[in-house]
């Protein structure tokens, strides 16, 4: 099982490239930078504003490794 710290690194990394792509089946990282997580009934969407800061907490409140299975 991946660990909750390879999950936001693996996130971040994805957020820094600015291409659009989807991690852990629920994770969209948007091509305008934002971050969208789908869950199974709701969908929450985060702008960071260019803060790199600004996405790790985020993920902190929202991303969970019980919720999430490596890719």
């Amino acid at each position: 099982m991946v660990s909750v710290h390879e999950i936001h690194e693996n996130i971040v990394s994805a957020w820094r490239t600015g291409e659009e792509k989807t991690l852990y089946e629920m994770i969209v990282i948007n091509s305008d930078r934002t971050v969208t997580i789908m869950h199974q009934i709701i969908e929450t969407n985060f702008n960071p504003n260019g803060s790199e800061e600004s996405l790790r907490k985020f993920l902190t409140m929202y991303v969970r490794v019980d919720a999430f299975h490596s890719d």
